[in-house]
């Protein structure tokens, strides 16, 4: 009688552990396939880099510049 009761828990943890064991291949299924979409969704952008350029000022370009402003 003893035996047959832990037999069938044994049954019943098999059975859970079974169950357990196919969400996480669910979860991990749906992670991926999340990552993977992001990857694509952010692959359809294009990215441009801005060169920004420096000139230096002569004493007369300067004096121009001040006028203008005020």
């Amino acid at each position: 009688m003893e035996n047959s009761i832990a037999y069938d828990m044994l049954k019943e943890i098999k059975a859970a552990n079974k169950r357990l064991f196919i969400i996480a291949i669910i979860e991990m299924v749906v992670i991926i396939s999340m990552f993977v979409g992001f990857l694509i969704y952010e692959s359809q952008f294009e990215y441009v880099s801005t060169e920004t350029t420096s000139q230096e000022l002569t004493s007369t370009d300067s004096n121009n510049i001040s006028q203008n402003i005020n």
